[in-house]
C-alpha cells in the first residue's frame, strides 16, 4: 500500500536524502542534521512539508482524472444498458413470432 505523505514518526524539517543509492533516499534524515549520516550527502532545499504538499497535489489530480473516468465509465454503461434493453425486447418479439409460425404449422399438419 502506497502512502501519501510521509510515514508518522517523520517531523517537519526531516528530510530525504537526494542521493538514489543511499538507504535515506527512502527513509527520512532528522531536521537537525545538516548531512545523510548514511553518505554524507549535503541537505537538499525542499523540506518534507513542500514534499508532503506536491504528493498532496499530485494524488488529488489523480483522484480527479480518476473521477473524471469513471462518469464517462457510468455514461457509456447508461448506453449499454439500453442497448441491452433493446435486444431483449427484439429477441422477445422473435421468439414470439417463431411461436407463432410454429403453432400455425402444427395446426396445418394436424389438419392433415
Amino acid at each position: 500500500m502506497t502512502f501519501l505523505g510521509p510515514p508518522p514518526h517523520v517531523r517537519a524539517g526531516d528530510w530525504r536524502c537526494p542521493e538514489l543509492a543511499c538507504p535515506n533516499n527512502k527513509a527520512y534524515v532528522f531536521a537537525k542534521n545538516g548531512h545523510c549520516p548514511k553518505c554524507g550527502s549535503p541537505k537538499p532545499d525542499v523540506d518534507v512539508q513542500d514534499e508532503v504538499q506536491q504528493r498532496l497535489r499530485d494524488a488529488f489530480s489523480a483522484l480527479q482524472g480518476v473521477d473524471s473516468l469513471l462518469g464517462r465509465a457510468g455514461k457509456e454503461a447508461e448506453g449499454l444498458e439500453e442497448s441491452m434493453r433493446g435486444l431483449r425486447s427484439l429477441m422477445r418479439g422473435l421468439g414470439s413470432n417463431n411461436n407463432n409460425n410454429n403453432n400455425k404449422h402444427h395446426k396445418r399438419c394436424n389438419n392433415h
